[in-house]
């Protein structure tokens, strides 16, 4: 089970407020930069409007989006700045990254509006009239109360359909026997992973460098700086690769390199078509086959093919265990 997880990850969550934007897919869409489909407003062709936590309210674009200047990023995210994610528009999910990041929205720039505004004329005297005869008074009409926006919980369980439930960034679907049964909110406490966390929409607290705990975007609890220099003993080195002359390793990854991998990663569109995968990539998979092979998780490595038979049935017995691991991951 650790092996599996570390070959393949799923995720989407978020809570709070909520926006919308137009995308080919979600995560452009979480970026203000972003066409507003607020409204009813129609997307460009090819792209979806997506209903998005967090908010874009009063944002207004660069004049010259090529002057825009990054800003630094809250201590919790250690010594990342935001060309370190440039193009990676899941993390514009979180605040702190429409306010700083260019791509995202954010940073530093003259705004459109932000000019000086004309001077006010000097008044002029107003010629006196006679007084008009007073209205007779009418009964103001009753004001409505105001809807509230559904959030959290609530927005969920309104989607009534799977196309409308997916469409929403912070809900998932609930599936029995192939039928949609509801629509229910994902919880960023759940996630153990930091790219799993940031791509749901969910706040990675980081401590010395470390992924510690995934945090709710709208409320984030950023773990405090360090404020010791790491020593030696501090910094642990990455564990070395095995030497490529391992020759049933090298041979199962040239057969998944040399396979057709086509269609293997697929995800759903909310029209109920399919798309190549741009999150799950064959290459990031044949690196996972390799370090899981080499390095493994403490003493359990995953299997390629033993060390009996002729080198082609070794190479058979991996590549059948890798296809037996994806069909069950699917």
């Amino acid at each position: 089970m650790i092996l599996g997880l570390s070959l393949l990850l799923a995720f989407r969550t978020g809570a709070g407020e909520n926006y919308q934007r137009c995308g080919k897919l979600a995560d452009e869409a979480r970026s203000c930069l972003a066409a507003s489909c607020a409204g009813g407003t129609a997307c460009p062709a090819g792209e979806t409007c997506w209903t998005l936590p967090g908010e874009c309210k009063d944002w207004k674009a660069c004049v010259d989006q090529n002057t825009c200047q990054d800003l630094a990023l809250p201590s919790a995210w250690g010594v990342a700045t935001c060309s370190s994610y440039d193009g990676q528009y899941a993390y514009c999910g979180h605040d702190s990254f429409k306010e700083s990041c260019c791509f995202c929205g954010g940073g530093e720039c003259e705004r459109e509006g932000d000019g000086p505004s004309d001077p006010v004329p000097a008044p002029t005297s107003k010629p006196t009239l006679a007084p008009e005869p007073t209205p007779k008074p009418t009964k103001a009409a009753p004001t409505q109360k105001p809807t509230k926006a559904l959030s959290g919980k609530k927005l969920c369980k309104a989607q009534k359909t799977e196309a409308n439930c997916v469409s929403v960034i912070t809900c998932i679907p609930k599936i029995k026997n192939d039928k949609f049964k509801g629509c229910n909110l994902l919880k960023c406490k759940k996630i153990k992973d930091e790219a799993k966390c940031a791509a749901m929409g969910c706040e990675p607290q980081m401590k010395n460098g470390k992924f510690k705990k995934c945090a709710n975007a709208k409320d984030p609890s950023p773990l405090p700086a360090p404020t010791n220099k790491p020593t030696e003993k501090d910094i642990v080195p990455e564990p070395t690769s095995t030497p490529a002359s391992n020759e049933d390793i090298q041979a199962v990854l040239d057969g998944l390199k040399d396979s057709n991998s086509d269609n293997v990663f697929m995800y759903e569109t909310p029209s109920s078509s399919y798309l190549p995968s741009d999150l799950y990539l064959w290459k990031d998979m044949i690196k996972a086959v390799k370090d899981m092979a080499e390095r493994g998780v403490g003493s359990t490595k995953l299997w390629v093919g033993g060390d009996k038979g002729s080198d082609d049935l070794r190479k058979k017995y991996g590549l059948v265990n890798i296809a037996a691991f994806l069909s069950q991951a699917m």
